[in-house]
């Protein structure tokens, strides 16, 4: 019987590693399920908890999310090597604006100068950008061919590989910009709806609307790999992926050993 146990296991995990696992490693994840108007949970367990500054906790994409004012909102990330990646990243989230700012934040690590930046998603008037600071002395972007309503929610995210940048909206390719600089080493905290008060690009430039389901990862996904984080919380995710649950599941049979 136990050895049955242990072969039935061993199969399971076979199959989910064929099945579920995306080929970048996800850093930092935030649901703002828990409800706290103070503190943004990473889910991941890898300790990266940002702090949040006057936005409001309220119904989501998939559970509860953050309302930001498009001024003064935003969740401050601390700095950690993690997240400082050289050479691809992927950055997503759910967002429901509710006008439009002019460079407005969703998920970013960019400094306030040029030796400083790393890597921007935003929205410039209702298209979707991403840039990167590769040289350090210059700021490549690709932006999106489709708009955003607002008062529409969407899945937005962009990649980056060392060869290109790239735009996805509701897990489909928008657009990209060939480029193969590399990631600029940055010091800076991570930052979600906003600017850190060290950026001085103007209040003007944080998100105003909701985000949801904000993402880091470390590696550049494929476009089917972006449509099913998309149509995931944060929550399945990973419950789902290999990453987080093949120790779990090594631990399950040895306690039955």
């Amino acid at each position: 019987m136990k050895l049955i146990y242990v072969f039935l296991l061993v199969i399971s995990m076979t199959i989910m590693l064929a099945t579920n696992s995306f080929c970048a490693e996800l850093v930092a994840a935030y649901s703002f399920d828990d409800g706290s108007a103070k503190k943004a949970k990473d889910n991941t367990g890898n300790g990266h908890d940002g702090e949040i500054k006057e936005a409001k906790v309220v119904d989501g994409k998939y559970g509860k999310a953050l309302e930001f004012d498009g001024t003064n909102s935003q969740v401050a990330i601390p700095h950690d090597e993690k997240m400082n990646f050289k050479d691809a990243v992927t950055v997503e989230a759910w967002v429901k604006p509710t006008k439009y700012n002019d460079l407005s934040a969703v998920v970013q690590k960019w400094g306030d100068n040029t030796n400083r930046r790393q890597y921007l998603l935003c929205f410039v008037g209702a298209k979707v950008r991403m840039y990167i600071s590769g040289a350090g002395n210059s700021w490549p972007s690709a932006e999106s061919t489709s708009s955003i309503n607002p008062g529409d929610w969407a899945h937005i995210a962009g990649t980056y590989d060392k060869k290109a940048i790239k735009v996805y909206i509701n897990g489909k390719f928008e657009a990209q910009t060939v480029n193969n600089e590399g990631l600029f080493a940055s010091d800076v905290p991570a930052w979600i709806g906003g600017y850190g008060p060290d950026q001085d690009f103007g209040s003007n430039r944080h998100f105003p609307g909701i985000i949801d389901e904000a993402r880091y990862w470390n590696g550049a996904l494929e476009e089917a790999e972006i449509k099913k984080a998309m149509n995931t919380s944060t929550a399945n995710l990973l419950a789902v992926d290999p990453k987080f649950k093949l120790a779990n599941r090594w631990g399950a049979i040895k306690k039955f050993d």
